[in-house]
Formats: C-alpha cells, structure tokens, sequence
C-alpha cells in the first residue's frame, strides 16, 4: 500500500521520484503509520528497498561500506530514483497497518542477526564487513531469496562505530 504523507506540506509524494525539485533538500515530512522521511536529490541511479547515504547537502545514492563508516545519515529507499531524480527517503518507522517499509537484502537470512552493508553497494548482508548496520532490522521471520525486499523496522539508521 502507499505512503501518505500527514505533515502540512502541499505537493508531497512520498511514493515516488520527479525530474522536478519542489522541496528544500533535507526538508522532513511525517507520513503515515508514525514514519518520517527526508527530502533528497540522487547523485546515482538507485533501487528501491537498497539502503542509501544522504550527505550533508541532501544528495544521496547507494551506501558503500565507506560511507557508512564516514557517518553519513543512511535510509532505505521505498522508490527507484534514477540520476539527478528528487524524492523522499524514510528515516524513521515501523510502518503499520496500512503501510509495510522494506529492505533488500543480498542473502537468506533470519531475524535477531547483525546486518551489515554488503559488497553489493546498497544491500543489506549478514557478511560481516567493517559497516555494521543498526536502526534496520527484519520484521519477518526469514529471508528467503537474495535481492528481494522483506518488511523492515528502519529506525535512524546508522553505522555503529566501535566504542558506540
């Protein structure tokens, strides 16, 4: 089901990517189901459901291990963004009962198991790489085929540095 958007932004379509910016980059609208997005500008082309980094600026594209480790702001990208595309990123939620956020990952997999970014950029992975990843976890039981999205709880997602 789709995103809605709850904040008093006008135009807000949190369900797909435009040609157009309509919106300050780093602007944050609260959708439905308690889950927050921001507003972004891909520097690459990038899937849906793959983990991105956000700069400081607003640009985001695929999450490599080194920008996890640089403490770039991360997301997990609902829509496909192509090159130089506009849109919203969710930083925050659970989703609910009419909405469901996801994550891809590049393996089969259970819950409760540290995540971390895979060599594919943009994929999650239980492969651990110096990138752990927390503030993205599995809601369902198991993965069961790679590079498919599965439900996700994406809450302020971030590289967990040691000594964090």
């Amino acid at each position: 089901m789709a995103f809605t958007p709850i904040s008093s932004l006008i135009g807000v379509n949190l369900n797909a990517a435009s040609a157009t910016q309509d919106f300050a980059l780093g602007s944050v609208c609260t959708g439905s189901d308690g889950t927050i997005w921001q507003y972004v500008n891909a520097a690459t082309a990038v899937s849906a459901f793959q983990v991105v980094a956000i700069s400081t600026s607003g640009t985001m594209g695929k999450c490599s291990i080194a920008d996890a480790v640089a403490g770039m702001q991360l997301a997990v990208a609902q829509a496909a963004f192509s090159g130089s595309q506009y849109g919203w990123v969710p930083i925050h939620g659970t989703g609910g009962p009419t909405t469901t956020l996801r994550a891809q990952y590049s393996a089969p997999t259970t819950q409760n198991v540290a995540v971390y970014i895979a060599t594919s950029t943009g994929n999650l992975s239980t492969t651990a790489s110096s990138a752990t990843i927390v503030g993205v976890a599995l809601q369902t039981a198991t993965v069961t085929a790679a590079l498919t999205a599965y439900a996700a709880i994406v809450s302020w997602p971030k590289c967990n540095f040691a000594g964090l």
